[in-house]
């Protein structure tokens, strides 16, 4: 998968479980009155680990060996060598959209 698409699915899916966590709050799905709040905070505790879960995903696509693989792996025609190497920099694909 494209890693801008990557990227932008997690930050949606963020947004998302903290949309959610908040509906449920404001509709009385989570009321303190009702219910001790430890279990309000096992729902705080289940989303902070859903989020923390996205961040840590995201985190590890955008490590540099995760970028270096999917330059690799895209079909774009430009594959990742050492600057070093004596070949001219390439700041655009080669191919065209499939």
């Amino acid at each position: 998968m494209d890693p801008q698409l990557k990227s932008i699915l997690t930050t949606v899916a963020g947004y998302a479980a903290t949309g959610i966590a908040a509906w449920a709050a404001s509709k009385g799905l989570i009321p303190s009155a009702d219910q001790s709040s430890f279990a309000n905070d096992i729902v705080m505790i289940g989303a902070g680990a859903v989020a923390a879960g996205l961040a840590w995903y995201k985190t590890r696509s955008h490590t540099p060996t995760a970028q270096i693989a999917a330059v690799n792996t895209a079909n774009n025609g430009v594959k990742v060598v050492p600057a070093t190497a004596m070949t001219p920099a390439i700041d655009h694909p080669l191919k065209g959209p499939a």
